[in-house]
């Protein structure tokens, strides 16, 4: 069975960063479920920011990860912001 997790990527002046929950979804619609509630805290916690919330399978986060820790771009193109 596939995992699914969120990324979220946060960005605060002109400084973005990445970040991921440590827990997974069983399905997409888990983790579509709960990401009105995250961007909500992230709102409401840090109101100068602006950001983009993913639900990724496996594979598509493991890449994502990858990249940024090689210092790539936190933008995922392929895919629409939740």
């Amino acid at each position: 069975m596939e995992n699914f997790f969120m990324v979220i990527i946060i960005c605060v002046n002109t400084v973005c960063h990445g970040l991921w929950q440590s827990t997974t979804y069983e399905t997409m619609n888990d983790c579509l479920a709960a990401a009105p509630s995250v961007k909500e805290y992230f709102m409401s916690t840090l109101p100068q920011s602006n950001g983009e919330i993913y639900c990724l399978i496996e594979s598509e986060f493991e890449q994502w990860k990858s990249k940024l820790e090689g210092g790539k771009s936190l933008i995922l193109p392929d895919k629409s912001p939740i």
